[in-house]
């Protein structure tokens, strides 16, 4: 990815509300680019956000980096196997219009699910294929931590990082000199303001 990726990013979960109209939906993403923001992030369990995503993007292959999560939610397939993440990926490439894939990670599966193997081999055999260009994990805790120790399967890692939540900061900066992409979420620390 030759992309230079914007300090700030836009975390496309709240393209899925209902109450936002397919144009204002596209005007967003529009305002989000001419503010500089070349990294967005979606997740297949963010609803309509990827396929407004990529509608919004269309064109803008050589100009953004997207982001993606998943590993379940797949009818007919059991959530956190090699076969959901594989067709994962497939419907991501549909919704999003692009292939490859700039980037998909797994959403926050536990540590067991990683250890056993399944669902890493296939997001490796999809980089492989050329389905998709950057690997990696999104989630907390020791799974975090287990995939930040894997440099040979996974290149980005998704963390929260936040004033309120600073757990991760001492991986985030070890991953970073390792050449881990580190991606920030919560950075206004969205979570906690819902309590």
């Amino acid at each position: 990815v030759t992309v230079l990726f914007s300090k700030v990013g836009f975390g496309a979960g709240g393209l899925d509300d209902p109450r936002l109209a397919e144009p204002d939906a596209d005007r967003l993403v529009a305002v989000a680019l001419d503010l500089g923001v070349t990294v967005f992030d979606s997740a297949r369990s963010y609803g309509a956000s990827e396929a407004r995503l990529g509608r919004a993007l269309r064109g803008r292959r050589d100009e953004v980096v997207v982001f993606t999560k998943g590993g379940y939610g797949i009818r007919g397939v059991p959530d956190w196997t090699g076969e959901a993440v594989t067709r994962g990926i497939e419907e991501a490439i549909a919704r999003l219009g692009r292939e490859p894939l700039d980037g998909f990670l797994l959403h926050s599966c536990d540590l067991a699910t990683l250890e056993r193997g399944e669902v890493v081999e296939a997001l490796v055999r999809a980089r492989e294929a050329g389905k998709v260009r950057l690997t990696g994990y999104s989630g907390e805790g020791e799974p975090l931590a287990w995939a930040a120790a894997r440099r040979d399967t996974f290149s980005v890692l998704e963390c929260s990082i936040s004033p309120l939540d600073q757990q991760n900061l001492a991986l985030a900066a070890s991953a970073q000199r390792d050449d881990f992409c580190v991606l920030a979420k919560r950075p206004l620390a969205n979570a906690p303001w819902r309590f």
